[in-house]
This record gives structure tokens, sequence and C-alpha cells, in this order.
């Protein structure tokens, strides 16, 4: 039977009146012209410009459509083949739309299903640092071919495996699956499923900081060692030069020249690779409790120095930004030291007079629970990104702060080690040749870290077995517990750096030696510094203990009674009975003055100064008349006129000479 016959004896003629919908052909000068279709599976199909006649390609394509489904229903209806005799084989059309169901299930595959293959390629597993599986991130990258030809790569996460159909559907437009057949979803993603299970398989590692990874610990970062099967997709990276061992302990060495304070200097270049560090020592049992505070008047070059040295393991986009503490909120750094910061340093920036009172106790409160933050090591419990109850979840790195201020309290000061930073002790050659490096010092963390890596078991045990000795060595020496544990936690940094220089970076002995062999001695020095420090007077206290002494001296002078108008220019106040009347703007002036030839920085204006004698109980307030509070008393002098007097009590002027009241400080 000849194809004429069969088209004559079983085939009538297509007569569709009714239009189904329209294809759609690109026409050469891009726009696109609608084709009407009577083939319902046609309709939506996309026809390049490639086709000449592409009406004459539609009508062509609906007829074998057509053939194609008769001959199948003759082969199932009648259970015979001789029905099927020379019918051609239609060929697919090239746009892949072209889907026969077959007639037998057990012959049948995903292609006469759907016009796509879909082949996974890469399962990624996501690990997090304490080498759990992260299953809400795992994801597949996988190939999808249509016709066998066009190929495209996506990802698809496991947890949305089950939806794999529709999400191709949405994604790529030309797909197109066989409705008409029950379960084809079901079978497209059985069979990749069972695909999934011969494919690579490759880690990720997307949380910064110290983790066990193939048996070894590594300081995982983007620019961390590679290992096969293993990817590291965090953010934070060490940026890295091209260079050798002996050139990156030289370069250490140089770093001593940033700054000419020998002691500040140690301590500075210990506290960098305290980050670095901190891991080690919190599995020794002795974790790291305290900041380094660099203080100094604008432009001694304290930031400077401090993104030299601190601008570590971090996102590459905010390298150069560090944190500003007038900017961000208490539970922001909260969130920064606890996940940015971990295993690493946290550079936090300019703490400087506020301009209003409002402002000051802002940042004053932020700079308190930063201090206690890392000081205690514990963080509020509201302070998890999904607002859980995160009790313990602590500080994991180190904090430098930098700023014109310092800390406001005892028990907060004793929780800083202090660096004064002046200009003129900065070493500006040094300086420049770090910032036409900028990547040196990280190179010198990574080679660090690297060290430590590969030392990992002999370094915690050194801790563990030298702490204890040291706690009691430094002891003698300093007196303030929680300075003590600092000092001694940087020594033994300090020791571990004299053998990264000698043994690991191979540099030699005495070069060394010339440059760090003091460094011991160095920081005790400082600290003892910063002891001095956390113990001295409050500005205030500072404030009337000066006064008492100009006092003595002579240099201010009060009169007795109340003061007639002439000698307003010839006293600075009045003794009257149980008080003292100071004028305040003379007073303050000839303070500030001596303070300052006495090398002091007493960083604080009239109108602050005011506050903090307030704070601390020393100063009342008294009415101005006009329903309002001030600091300072009006009374009326030789011609009726009043004048602003400080109003102080000769019980409170003893107990602040005797040290025997508490203030806030």
């Amino acid at each position: 039977m000849d194809k004429e016959k069969l088209n004559k004896e079983v085939i009538n003629p297509i007569v569709i009146e009714v239009i189904q919908g329209y294809a759609k052909c690109e026409r050469s000068d891009g726009k696109i012209e609608r084709i009407p279709v009577y083939d319902q599976n046609l309709i939506g199909m996309h026809i390049p410009n490639t086709l000449k006649n592409p009406e004459e390609f539609l009508r062509d394509l609906e007829r074998q459509r057509y053939i194609q489904s008769m001959s199948h229903e003759l082969v199932t209806n009648r259970g015979s083949s001789e029905y099927m005799e020379d019918v051609p084989i239609v060929p697919k059309a090239a746009t892949g739309l072209d889907i026969v169901r077959p007639a037998k299930s057990e012959e049948s595959k995903v292609s006469d299903w759907a016009n796509f293959c879909v082949i996974p390629k890469i399962r990624y597993i996501y690990i997090n640092r304490i080498g759990e599986q992260n299953r809400e991130r795992e994801e597949i990258l996988a190939e999808i071919v249509f016709n066998g030809v066009q190929k495209e790569i996506f990802y698809i996460k496991t947890k949305d495996i089950s939806n794999l159909c529709k999400i191709i559907k949405k994604r790529f437009a030309i797909a197109c699956i066989d409705f008409e057949t029950k379960n084809v979803e079901k079978w497209i993603e059985r069979d990749f499923r069972e695909a999934v299970r011969q494919c690579r398989i490759v880690c990720r590692y997307y949380e910064q900081g110290w983790q066990m990874i193939c048996g070894e610990m590594v300081y995982a970062n983007k620019s961390a060692k590679c290992f096969k099967d293993v990817e590291y997709t965090m953010s934070a990276n060490l940026p890295l030069v091209n260079c050798s061992t002996e050139y990156i302990g030289k370069s250490l060495l140089i770093a001593f020249d940033l700054y000419q304070n020998r002691a500040s200097m140690a301590t500075m270049i210990m506290y960098s690779l305290l980050g670095v560090m901190y891991r080690p020592f919190k599995e020794a049992g002795y974790p790291p409790k305290f900041l380094l505070f660099l203080y100094g008047k604008t432009g001694s070059m304290k930031t400077t120095i401090a993104k030299i040295l601190y601008s570590q393991l971090g996102d590459d986009k905010v390298r150069d930004n560090p944190r500003r503490i007038d900017s961000d909120t208490i539970v922001s750094f909260e969130r920064a030291v606890i996940e940015s910061g971990y295993d690493t340093v946290t550079l936090i920036d300019d703490y400087n007079p506020a301009k209003s009172r409002k402002k000051k106790e802002e940042m004053t409160n932020k700079l308190e629970s930063i201090i206690r933050l890392v000081g205690d090591a514990s963080s509020k419990s509201r302070s998890n990104i999904k607002l859980e109850d995160c009790r313990g979840e602590g500080v994991q790195g180190t904090v430098v702060l930098t700023g014109e201020l310092r800390g406001k309290g005892l028990s907060s000061n004793l929780r800083c080690l202090y660096c004064k930073m002046t200009r003129e002790m900065v070493g500006i050659e040094t300086v420049s040749w770090f910032q036409g490096n900028p990547h040196i010092y990280t190179t010198i963390i990574h080679e660090f870290a690297k060290y430590v890596s590969e030392n990992w078991i002999l370094k915690v045990t050194h801790i563990r077995n030298s702490f204890p000795g040291m706690r009691t060595k430094i002891n003698e020496i300093l007196s303030e517990r929680r300075l003590v544990d600092a000092v001694v936690t940087l020594v033994i940094v300090y020791h571990f750096m004299y053998d990264f220089l000698v043994n690991y970076c191979k540099v030699k002995e005495d070069e060394v030696m010339k440059v760090v062999g003091n460094v011991e001695q160095d920081i005790i020095s400082n600290a003892q510094m910063s002891q001095a420090i956390s113990s001295e007077d409050s500005p205030s206290v500072l404030f009337i203990k000066t006064i008492n002494d100009l006092m003595r001296v002579g240099t201010i002078v009060l009169g007795t009674g109340k003061i007639a108008m002439h000698d307003i220019d010839k006293f600075d106040g009045f003794d009257d009975m149980d008080y003292f009347y100071f004028n305040p703007e003379m007073v303050f002036k000839k303070v500030r003055s001596f303070l300052m030839a006495s090398n002091i920085d007493l960083a604080m204006d009239l109108k602050e100064m005011l506050i903090a004698l307030y704070d601390d109980g020393i100063l009342k307030t008294a009415p101005n008349g006009k329903g309002k509070r001030t600091y300072c008393v009006r009374l009326g002098v030789g011609d009726g006129k009043k004048q602003n007097f400080l109003k102080i009590s000769k019980v409170m002027f003893r107990k602040v000479l005797e040290d025997s009241m508490d203030t806030v400080w």
C-alpha cells in the first residue's frame, strides 16, 4: 500500500474552521508577526527568521502531526500493523515541540514525554564551621539539553527537586512536556534523582575562620588552601601577593617602624596576630577578653596605621571602610563582632567628642556595649539574625577601637589596652611603603595562619602549659588581673611570632633579635601605662584637684564675702561660709592651661566639664528663674547685675581631695 492509497482510504482532508491560536514568527527587521495555527500544541511556537516561508512550514507541520496521530490510532485500535505499511516516518520538528506518546509504557523514555533531558553534573554540599551539613543550602548544578543539541546550565536546590519540571518551564521558554500522559513530571523527577546519586560531590565552606577541612585545620577564606572537590563561598578574603617567605618575614620586621614608640608598636603588632590566634587560645582554655584602644588627637594618623595592621579577613568591597562608632547601632556592632569578626580583628573607628549631650550619651553607650561585649565575651540574647535566644553565642574574635576619647569607668578601662598616638612619632616613610603595597600585611597574616595550621596541636599545647606559669610571673609586676591575662596572651603570641620569623620565614636570628629583642618588656611597659590610665582620676576629680593646687600657689584667687563690682577683675570667685563660688570661664581657662603645660589632655570644653561635675555629684543644679535648672547659680554683684558662678560645697570639695567619694568614672 503506497502513501497515495493510504491518504485516499484512511485520511480525510484537514478542514478546521476555528483558529486555535497563533505562532510567533520573527521577521528580518526584528519585529514579531503572528501566524494562525489550528493545532493547539503549536500555540506560542517561536519561528526564527531563518525560515523562508514560515506559514508553509506551519501548515506542513500540522499535516505531519495529524498523519502521525492517526497512524498511531490505527495501530492501537485495530491491533494490526498492515495499515502502517509504507507510512512515512515523520522526523521531529527542529523546534522540539513534536512530542509523540509511546505505544507501550515499558518502552518509554524521557525523550518520549519532553523535548529536554536534565543531567545533574555536580552536587554542592554546604558545610558550616563546625563541620555540619546545611541541607537548606544544598544545590545541584545541572545541564539541560533540548532536542539533543541545545544545552543550558542551571542550579536547583535539593529541596526544590520535587518541583523540577515547574522550575524548568519557568526558566526556559522552549521547554515542553506531554501533559496528556499522567505522572510525566514524577518520572522526570525520578530519573533526575537516580542520576544525582552518581554525580560528583563538591563541599562548599561558607563561613570564615578556622575549620577542619580534609583532616587539616584551615583558616577558611576565599584565598585559603585548595583541596580537591572543596570550594570556599564566603565573602571574607585575605588578598595575597606572590613573594617568598623570607620577604614576608622581613616585611613584618619593617612594620615595627610604623610608630617610633616601641611599647605601643610592640603591643599593636602582637594584637594584629591575635585574630588568627583567637581559636588556639580558646581551645587551650584562655580566650582573649580585652580590646586594643588607639587614642590620640585628630591628625595623629591612628586610623591610617590601624587600617594597615587590622584590615585583615573581610569583604574586599569594604576593606578600606572600617566601621564607625557614630553610624552603626549597638545591635549592628554586636552582629559585626560576632559574625564578620569570627577568628579575625574587627576595626571600629572614630570615637570622638559629640556635638550634643544626647549624641554623647549615645556614643558612650555604644562604646560601653562594645567593651563589655568583648571583655565579657557575651552578647545580648536578642542579637541574633532571627531574634532567637542565643545566650552564650559570644565573641569569637578581637576588636580594635580608635578615637580621640577613652572609655569611661575603671571596670571598662581595665578591659582595654591603651596605646596613645601622636603625629610626631609616626614613621611616615614606613606608612607610605605599606600604603603602596596594600596587600603585604594581609599576606603576612595568611602565612602566619598557615604556620599555625601546620603546628596546631603544638601551639594549643604550649598555650595550655605555659599560661598559668606566665600569669604568676606577670602578676608580680601588674596588680590588675585583667591586664595580667592580656599581657600573658600577647607575650605568648610574641614567642610564636619569633619562631615564625626564624624557623618558618628563615630570617636570620640576629636580624630578628635586633628588631624584636625587647618586645616582651615593651608589652609589659605598655600594660603598666594602661594600668595607670585606667586607675587615674576622672576629669571632674582632676578638675577639682587642679583648682585646689592653683589656689595654693595663688594662680586662682578667691575673695571673701560678696565681690563688689570693682573687684571682679581681681578675683576668680569668692569664699562664702560653706560654699566656694567660682567664675566658670576664668577658672576653667586657668585649669586647662595648667594641664596642657603638664602634657595632660583634658579633652573637654567648659560645657562638658559642667556636665561631668554634675554626673559625679560634685555640682548641683540651680533654678534660672524661668522654670528651668542650670549648672551655675546667678548672683548679683556690685551694681546689681547678675553673673554665673559654680557653687561647690566645701564638704564635697574636701571629699574629692581626700579620695573619699565614688564617681561614675
